[in-house]
């Protein structure tokens, strides 16, 4: 039905067109020729006018539904573009080249398996079909087969040595698969063979930029530009260039040209509100962050990146806060009716550190944490609302209720509550992204992630966040910003996306060694895939680093210790009590290091509430030296120090590599 109400409206233009077309005295195959030039030009809007006036004047002809279908394809109008294809089919044969269009158009639409049957149908009468043997091999990418795909493209080039786009994606699977010599030969043996074809020098442009060679990434996108005016991926690759060089003038007039074209185009309104935020330019930077939730309310990263750069922007009482953050409360009280209460807490949590004086989101947030145990934690929130002036009776109520309830809680009797309640154990732990960043969507995202990434890190009590999230042009300055910090461990993050999917990556480290720990990757689709994947991410992380904390106090053979409900201690678990600056973590950064002699006791967890638990020393050897201060380990010592070769696997987002090399067609 929805095909057939786009061909009735097109039909309807072309008559308003004829008459026109023949008062001006123009024939049918004249338009044609200029479509084509304009469709060589990348202008495919007046491509697309001079096609519907020649179908005016012809509605037989076959070959330029095919080329209207082909303008339509380059402007991502997909559904037009295969109503006017089977109008080709109507009034001509299915030729290759109108068959392997067809193909690239369901790609595009996400039906693939018709694709695969359109390439397939091509293939039976053309064994050696360049264009059709690319579909299947892109379809083998996106179904995660780079075996398939790269024999399908190493076939195609045996037959075609000069095929720049076989090249080109060999190069780029590659560049992925982390073989960099590899991916270095052919790039530049794609480079003899580019000739003019505007996709080919951006998409050479992109590896460059991957690989560092941002001279050579920004020859080849000027080249592409120059092939082809306007080109949007090339606009926007000049820009994230300019914008890392620190040109912020250069990239706001690449990505003003590339939103004159195309006012829906939310990468270049990202990369556009980055410059802006960058040149501290406020109005603009949210009008053009706003601009693409406008467009897409969903977009998780734009409102990441908006919310950044409030936060670092406004104070506390700014109504741009409020508003931001009841964005979060309303899709977390969304979530506690469907008793999803984890993401409820991750709501709020993002919410409260937009707006932390919000009163009806912190009192949902406590009631919450009561929900979960912590009641401790339940009281102090109902404190510090009482303290800023939002509470009422019924709060009051609850504090004096709370606060009787918990006389004889652990923190209270060891006179530990509202004390500091930080774990003195805790790891040290930077946050890093590249600075290159991500090139195929939202571009510059990986810094986004990055600080989101920490700022949700901030409520886990087994880690010590550094305040800034630096971006790194080599993993060596991140290595040696973290060593001299004194870090224990520093994360570099990195996120590659499609419009749909994402891959969410983090390299867990040793600040003493740089000993790669964990290479943790985590693919996600459909709604929430932003922080559905933050959300794993910190789960394997906080997996990786073993219980620790200290001894905090001591009465006799009673022991205090700064872990509880909120590390996951349960009463009933075992711990060593080791000399203070006896415990280090091992040169591979997997599992903590001591001397057997420096542990100086045993104690079980008895009673545990939110940030503490208490236990009975058991004395190791004949001296009593148990001192506060003293570091409290797990006794599952090595518990992380298992072999980790399928965790370091290499997780790659076939689909995005595959949603950037479809467009060499």
């Amino acid at each position: 039905m929805r095909r057939r109400a786009v061909l009735f409206a097109a039909m309807a233009m072309l008559v308003l067109l004829t008459t026109h077309a023949q008062l001006s005295g123009q024939t049918a195959l004249a338009l044609y020729k200029k479509a084509e030039a304009f469709l060589a030009d990348g202008d495919f809007y007046r491509a697309s006018d001079s096609l519907e006036t020649a179908l005016a004047i012809n509605p037989a002809f076959a070959e330029a539904w095919s080329l209207l279908s082909r303008s339509q394809y380059e402007l991502g109008e997909y559904e037009r573009a295969l109503g006017f294809i089977e109008e080709a089919f109507r009034y001509g044969p299915r030729k290759p080249a109108t068959l392997n269009l067809k193909g690239f158009i369901l790609l595009g639409l996400g039906r693939l398996e018709e694709a695969r049957k359109t390439f397939q149908e091509t293939v039976s009468g053309l064994p050696k079909d360049r264009d059709a043997r690319f579909g299947l091999a892109m379809l083998d990418l996106g179904s995660g087969k780079p075996g398939e795909a790269k024999s399908r493209l190493s076939e195609s080039l045996a037959a075609y040595p000069s095929d720049s786009r076989a090249l080109l994606s060999l190069a780029a699977i590659a560049r992925a698969e982390n073989k960099n010599e590899e991916a270095a030969a052919l790039l530049k043996e794609a480079l003899r063979w580019l000739s003019d074809n505007a996709e080919s020098s951006y998409a050479a442009a992109e590896l460059y930029a991957e690989q560092g060679n941002m001279a050579e990434a920004a020859r080849l996108a000027q080249n592409a530009l120059a092939l082809r005016p306007g080109h949007s991926g090339a606009l926007k690759l000049l820009a994230l260039l300019s914008y890392m060089e620190g040109s912020l003038e250069d990239a706001r007039h690449f990505l003003n040209t590339s939103l004159k074209n195309n006012r829906k185009d939310t990468e270049a309104w990202f990369l556009l509100g980055l410059a802006e935020q960058a040149a501290m330019h406020r109005p603009e930077a949210e009008y053009a962050f706003r601009s693409i939730l406008d467009l897409d309310p969903g977009d998780e990263i734009a409102r990441i990146a908006l919310e950044n750069y409030i936060m670092d922007t406004t104070p506390f009482e700014d109504t741009a806060r409020a508003d931001l953050a009841d964005w979060h409360f309303s899709r977390a009280l969304d979530f506690e009716r469907s008793f999803l209460n984890q993401k409820a807490v991750t709501e709020y949590r993002r919410g409260l550190a937009i707006n932390p004086y919000a009163g009806k989101g912190r009192k949902r947030y406590a009631d919450l944490l009561l929900s979960a145990g912590l009641s401790n934690s339940y009281l102090a929130e109902l404190r510090f609302l009482d303290s800023i002036g939002k509470t009422d009776s019924v709060l009051k109520d609850a504090i004096e209720v709370y606060d009787s309830f918990l006389a004889g809680s652990v923190g209270r009797d060891w006179a530990m509550f509202g004390e500091s309640q930080e774990n003195s154990g805790a790891y040290s732990l930077g946050m890093f992204s590249l600075a290159h960043g991500a090139y195929l969507y939202h571009p510059g995202s990986d810094a986004v992630f990055a600080r989101y990434l920490r700022d949700m890190l901030v409520f886990e009590p087994m880690v010590k966040l550094s305040r800034q999230v630096p971006a790194v042009s080599r993993l060596s300055d991140a290595y040696q910003l973290a060593r001299d910090a004194g870090l224990d461990y520093y994360a570099i993050v990195s996120l590659a996306e499609t419009d749909r999917t994402v891959l969410a990556s983090l390299e867990l480290r040793s600040a003493k060694t740089a000993a790669l720990v964990k290479r943790i990757e985590v693919p996600r689709a459909g709604n929430d895939r932003i922080a559905l994947a933050a959300f794993q991410l910190i789960a394997e992380i906080k997996n990786q680093l073993e219980p620790k904390g200290s001894l905090v106090s001591r009465k006799g053979n009673l022991g205090l210790v700064s872990l509880g409900k909120a590390a996951g201690i349960k009463k009933g678990d075992s711990f060593f009590v080791i000399k203070k600056g006896a415990v280090s973590i091992s040169p591979d950064g997997k599992a903590l290091s001591w001397k057997d002699d420096d542990i100086v006791a045993a104690i079980t967890a008895d009673r545990v509430d939110d940030d503490f638990f208490e236990g009975r020393l058991e004395r190791m050897g004949f001296f009593d030296r148990i001192n506060p201060g003293d570091v409290v380990v797990m006794q599952s010592r090595g518990k992380t120090a298992k072999k980790q070769e399928a965790d370091l696997s290499a997780g790659i987002n076939w689909s995005a590599l595959y949603e950037r090399l479809r467009k060499l067609y």
